[in-house]
């Protein structure tokens, strides 16, 4: 496992990138502060695990993407996000309809840029398959055991999916019991089988609803772009796409069967540069949830796993207060996520400036 390898020094330099890479940007010193603050609350994971070298990856790739850049530079770094871990796969439909001309949705249905979206997914699957194909050529069919991992593995036992079932057994000493696979803890009760096959059903659909959503979004945004024939969607978009980009990575988390608290280090970069209506609020609302997973995680985890195994010997207060952190951590996760949707549905046209400033007109941008 080459991951073995990296010391925390090497994510003390990734870190360090991360806040310059957003210096550099513009961002201002209560968006820094923010992203500082969320590494902080995040700390015993923080330079334990390798999630925030994702997180300062799907960064840079949003600066390529809302910059100057050719159209194939962000692909290139979501294409090594992706080899990385697969999640940022709900990225692709932001990323490929970012890159094609401003003007293109406002056109008539007859011209939609299908070659366009076309040329770009080719593009994507390129680097990402020339990513993969060294590791592929080293140790042959073993380097896809990760999908057999995936398909096999239950419900974690902070997954959002668990939730009600912790709570109850809590409660009312439902019966349940925990049990340690994958190097993560899955929680059983009478209800996980429906609930497992739910959360497939939902990761298998949350790519083309996104997709479907977004393109919906940036039909109705198309009109003003009409003849902006020299900046991308995202360029032209740079606020829309920093928060599809978080809606994205919450909604993927939020529905999956596996929750690691790590995960949320993903969103530590991008949540930084929300900026528009409520903006103290969302970052209040995300350093909260933070705060709780450290909580659960690892503070109160093996309390957790005792409250789950052990029920029936414990009084209430004990079987209310050891899973309370991880019950509201899911609760405020889900809540934020539908509050995040509404606000950027309502009005998608007034977000405010984000530290990237939309890209000027006047400028030529390789977007073919």
């Amino acid at each position: 496992d080459w991951s073995s390898d990296v010391c925390s020094s090497d994510l003390f330099l990734v870190d360090l990138c991360g806040f310059g890479l957003l210096a550099l940007i513009g961002a201002t010193a209560a968006q820094l502060g923010v992203y500082a603050a969320g590494g902080l609350l995040l700390f015993p994971l923080l330079y334990d695990r390798l999630d925030l070298l994702l997180g300062v990856l799907l960064l840079g790739a949003m600066v390529l993407l809302v910059k100057k850049w050719p159209f194939w530079a962000p692909l290139a770094v979501l294409a090594t996000a992706i080899n990385f871990k697969m999640t940022p796969l709900v990225l692709v439909p932001l990323f490929v309809l970012g890159t094609v001309p401003a003007e293109a949705l406002s056109t008539p249905s007859g011209a939609r840029p299908w070659g366009a979206i076309g040329k770009r997914l080719a593009i994507l699957l390129v680097i990402g398959a020339a990513l993969f194909l060294p590791f592929f050529a080293n140790d042959g069919f073993a380097t896809l055991d990760f999908l057999r991992y995936h398909a096999m593995r239950g419900l974690e036992i902070e997954s959002v999916w668990n939730t009600v079932p912790i709570a109850v057994a809590a409660i009312f000493q439902w019966p349940a019991h925990t049990s340690l696979r994958f190097g993560a803890v899955e929680l059983k009760t009478a209800v996980s089988g429906p609930l497992r096959m739910m959360a497939s059903v939902y990761t298998a659909a949350v790519i083309p609803v996104l997709a479907f959503v977004l393109w919906r979004l940036l039909a109705m945004l198309g009109a003003s772009a009409k003849g902006r024939r020299e900046v991308t969607l995202a360029q032209a978009n740079p606020a829309l796409f920093v928060r599809y980009a978080v809606l994205c990575l919450l909604t993927a988390i939020v529905g999956a069967h596996v929750l690691s608290p790590q995960y949320l280090l993903w969103l530590v970069p991008l949540v930084a540069l929300w900026e528009g209506r409520l903006q103290w609020c969302v970052w209040g609302a995300f350093l909260a949830i933070c705060f709780l997973t450290t909580a659960s995680f690892p503070f109160m985890f093996n309390r957790l796993i005792h409250v789950m195994m052990a029920s029936k010997e414990l009084p209430l207060w004990s079987r209310l207060l050891w899973p309370a952190p991880l019950i509201a951590r899911n609760l405020l996760l889900v809540g934020f996520t539908v509050w995040l949707w509404i606000e950027t549905l309502r009005k998608p046209a007034r977000y405010g400036r984000t530290a990237f400033k939309p890209a000027e007109i006047d400028v030529p941008v390789n977007v073919p």
